[in-house]
């Protein structure tokens, strides 16, 4: 379950929350599918059997890798969190070793940060792993196609292919423009309207360019609302979209 809170979260703790998500796939030694996570079972028989097959081969890479302790998983979240908050560059060795340019910024330099992996894991899982001691850098322990995205005000996962972002913690403001932000979508976006989609195909651009910029105007008014903190996660969320309603009929009258 999520957790909702008034106030935004120290930047340390959104880091400690972030690491402690990766760190227990790890002590729960999750396997990665292909069916299951990267969407393999949803594209024909062809692609479900060539899922399969990869599963097979990930299960036999899996039983030769190393074991990891609950001492380890711990080395990792820990050094996990301070690569989100710090960042990474020239003088830490894993970046030398791959002779990397340029630099990872941390969270607490830039106010976001965003964790993931395709097929593999990304620099910041990477450079975790290495310091708690495994030799195959993370490959084949995490799921594919996950997502982690964090902000000041919010910490989301989408885990799986064509997956939408859960919210792991968030602001009850933030929570609040969410819903907000979905129910306007799906009552004002041109892309779910079967006369814009018609005037689309017919390539009548001018009237398209209209209607999303509208709703663009709606979904931008809704992000920046400022929402009675006092009133529940629901009442706020009504309120945005209000906001949002408001905004597409100035932009029509």
């Amino acid at each position: 379950m999520p957790e909702f809170t008034h106030d935004p979260k120290p930047v340390e703790e959104i880091a400690r929350i972030a690491a402690k998500w990766w760190a227990d796939l790890l002590r729960v030694d999750v396997m990665p599918s292909l069916v299951k996570d990267a969407g393999y079972a949803t594209d024909g028989p062809e692609s479900h059997l060539r899922g399969m097959m990869g599963d097979g081969l990930v299960a036999m890479i899996r039983s030769t890798q190393k074991k990891m302790t609950m001492e380890a998983c711990q080395v990792f979240e820990d050094a996990l969190a301070k690569i989100i908050l710090d960042g990474l560059d020239g003088n830490d060795p894993e970046w030398r070793e791959r002779k990397m340019t340029g630099r990872l910024v941390g969270f607490r330099a830039c106010g976001r940060f965003t964790i993931e992996v395709d097929y593999d894991p990304d620099w910041a899982l990477f450079v975790a792993a290495k310091r708690a001691g495994l030799d195959d850098d993370g490959a084949y322990r995490f799921p594919y196609k996950t997502r982690m995205r964090g902000e000041r005000t919010h910490l989301s996962v989408a885990q799986g292919y064509g997956a939408l972002h859960e919210y792991l913690w968030a602001t009850t403001t933030d929570a609040a423009r969410m819903l907000a932000g979905e129910k306007f979508s799906r009552e004002y976006s041109p892309y779910d309207d079967p006369g814009c989609r018609k005037r689309h195909d017919e390539a009548t651009q001018e009237e398209w360019k209209k209607a999303l910029d509208r709703y663009y105007d709606g979904a931008n008014a809704i992000a920046t609302a400022q929402l009675d903190a006092s009133l529940s996660i629901e009442e706020m969320a009504e309120q945005g979209y209000q906001v949002g309603v408001r905004a597409i009929k100035a932009e029509v009258s």
